[in-house]
């Protein structure tokens, strides 16, 4: 019951390799929705040190596809011993909502998967928006600093990039209600955030 989950997401925080607590609840939502996809896809990784799908790969057996724009990040993360250890493919690609479904194709097929994340602190929702694909479970980064009861995003630039947009680096991504719009239409149930209130949870 996607009702009683979504009271029960932040009692699971822990981390271990997540900035947050999100370990803690993918970890609970897999195992209590009992996924027979074990596969994910994230984009906006840095070098995967810290991250919300390595917990996954290392103690639940995931496989997964994994993406940033930095051909320094990619070359660490394949030369990182969890590149050999693990069932892991990293591509080097700045993502737009042009090229992430061709992207995640070349890899992927069918396209359909165990959890999806989106977390490239800008074009988030517009990505989302273009993307054909199957999942179990959809984490998506909002901005709070827009707050809770507006729907509104950034506009569209396939250039975006946070730090260069606004000397702040608080301009980019959507508001969460934005997102729920969204997830709506695509077929998705939001089920709540983390208690840092920065990663919306969905499921199809």
């Amino acid at each position: 019951n996607a009702e009683q989950i979504s009271k029960d997401i932040t009692l699971s925080e822990f981390s271990c390799y997540s900035q947050w607590g999100d370990d803690g609840i993918i970890s609970f939502l897999v195992e209590y929705l009992r996924l027979n996809k074990k596969f994910f896809v994230e984009f906006g990784v840095e070098d995967y040190t810290e991250s919300n799908t390595r917990y996954l790969l290392k103690t639940k057996n995931w496989s997964g596809l994994v993406f940033d724009g930095s051909k320094n990040n990619i070359d660490f993360i394949q030369r990182d011993q969890i590149y050999w250890r693990h069932d892991l493919t990293a591509k080097c690609a700045f993502i737009t909502r042009e090229n992430i479904q061709t992207l995640i194709e070349e890899i992927v097929d069918p396209i359909e998967v165990g959890l999806l994340h989106i977390d490239i602190d800008g074009n988030d929702y517009w990505v989302w928006r273009s993307l054909e694909i199957n999942a179990d479970i959809v984490i998506i980064e909002y901005n709070s600093l827009f707050g809770h009861e507006s729907s509104v995003t950034i506009p569209y630039s396939p250039n975006f990039i946070r730090s260069e947009a606004h000397f702040s680096e608080l301009y980019f991504g959507a508001s969460l209600a934005a997102l729920i719009e969204l997830g709506r239409e695509k077929g998705y149930f939001f089920i709540g955030t983390n208690s840092n209130a920065n990663n919306a949870y969905f499921l199809h």
